[in-house]
């Protein structure tokens, strides 16, 4: 690892902000974009970050020849060129619309995908701190304890350390520096108060903040009897409660709210979901948490990402019915609990040429299609939930060992479907005429 310090010296100084998007753990960014490859480069050699660099087409580009085919234009699918693909075989699917492309002749752009190392960031942070003179010493998992010019303090990684040291209480006790690794809307998400000392990693990568400086500000900070609550200072997701003398207008719009960190309880006790489809055939799902809101995800009409999500929320709907009427008998029969019945659903053509060819002994084809699946399955839980501030969890991943005989159903506690005569729907705009199976088995 290099010693360190500030940009390179031979170079020009690196973007404050592209540094700061880099040290977002696995974030995506263009190779070929001015600075990016700079700054990446001097980052893994600090220990920061590592890099994995792929080739990607996006399924709608308007330099492509296949562009006049295309009906979806809205669509911002990227697919990933995979190093063993045939350019010249049967084609990739877009994980976002379904369409088969074919990379051939389509214009191709490098993606690189960051992994930010925790022990690189520790490392770095006591390498900086040893260079001006002052020896750290660890006293918890992210926390260490400095003594600088002005008194005593400490120095606190945000994004890695308990929860007990993100508190009020704590961070006026013991003199808290925090520094941030993930920097996006970090503003919002700190207490609004003078003695709060922080800043960003980016910043002391670039040469713009000083730990020493600022440690040695917090050891001299004064807190204010403002706040009486012992609330936390800093939230990886939304901005904390801030209680005050002069309380302000509440604010009635319903945001998402996760709890400093990323660790969520079990889905399967703690977690209900909401179903609906909007009148332009878009299907929504929104979740709450132990009671509090976590956020909507959003799937547009006729994708094979709303159309898994439709069915698993059907599946669970179905599996109330039965606990709630034991000798019910649905109108509909609708077993799906394994992947092969939600492989023959969504794929139905290609589930019966992968059935074919795996009676004749050749299960290539199959293999592609579970393939297929799980790609499909990762990308709803990063790129639609994850995303939304919803556990990721309640659509489970699937491992590379799984087969047609592996279970798949929605992990929530409970699902609810909005009916048409519900406030909630209307807020949604729910057309009556499109809820889907839920609905149309239920006026069956």
């Amino acid at each position: 690892m290099a010693s360190p310090s500030f940009p390179q010296k031979n170079g020009e100084p690196l973007a404050v902000e592209t540094v700061a998007g880099l040290l977002r753990n696995g974030s995506l960014h263009e190779a070929g974009r001015a600075g990016v490859a700079q700054a990446a480069q001097h980052l893994v050699s600090l220990g920061l970050i590592e890099t994995a660099t792929a080739e990607y087409v996006r399924c709608v580009d308007h330099r492509d020849p296949d562009y006049r085919y295309v009906r979806n234009r809205s669509c911002r699918g990227r697919i990933r060129i995979e190093d063993d693909a045939d350019d010249d075989g049967d084609g990739l699917y877009c994980p976002e619309c379904d369409r088969k492309v074919y990379p051939r002749g389509k214009t191709r752009c490098r993606m690189m995908q960051v992994e930010v190392k925790p022990d690189g960031v520790a490392a770095f942070l006591e390498g900086l701190l040893k260079d001006g003179g002052v020896e750290p010493k660890q006293v918890y998992p992210w926390v260490w304890r400095v003594d600088t010019p002005r008194g005593e303090a400490r120095l606190v990684v945000a994004d890695y350390c308990g929860l007990e040291h993100v508190c009020r209480d704590w961070a006026a006790a013991n003199r808290a520096c925090y520094v941030v690794v993930d920097a996006a809307s970090c503003k919002t998400r700190f207490l609004p108060e003078s003695w709060l000392v922080w800043t960003r990693l980016a910043d002391v990568v670039c040469g713009s903040a000083s730990v020493t400086d600022l440690l040695s500000s917090a050891a001299a900070t004064v807190p204010t009897s403002q706040v009486r609550a012992s609330v936390p200072v800093y939230s990886a997701t939304v901005r904390p409660v801030v209680l005050s003398a002069s309380p302000q207008e509440p604010d009635h719009t319903e945001q998402p709210q996760q709890r400093p960190g990323k660790t969520w309880p079990d889905p399967l006790l703690h977690t209900v979901a909401k179903c609906w489809t909007t009148k332009d055939g878009t299907f929504g799902l929104s979740t709450k948490t132990q009671g509090r809101y976590d956020g909507k995800a959003e799937f547009a009409r006729d994708t094979i990402q709303a159309k898994l999500m439709q069915l698993v929320c059907y599946q669970k709907w179905q599996e109330q019915l039965a606990e709630k009427e034991r000798e019910r008998q649905p109108r509909r029969s609708f077993e799906m609990t394994k992947l092969a019945d939600f492989l023959a659903e969504i794929y139905p053509d290609d589930m019966v040429a992968a059935r074919r060819d795996a009676a004749r002994g050749d299960a290539a084809c199959l293999k592609a299609l579970l393939k297929r699946f799980r790609s499909l399955i990762s990308d709803i839980r990063t790129k639609k939930l994850e995303p939304a501030g919803i556990n990721p969890d309640i659509l489970p991943a699937l491992g590379i060992e799984s087969s047609i005989d592996t279970g798949l159903s929605l992990r929530v506690a409970h699902v609810h479907y909005l009916d048409a005569n519900s406030p909630e729907a209307q807020e949604a705009s729910v057309d009556p005429a499109k809820l889907d199976y839920l609905r149309r088995d239920e006026l069956a």
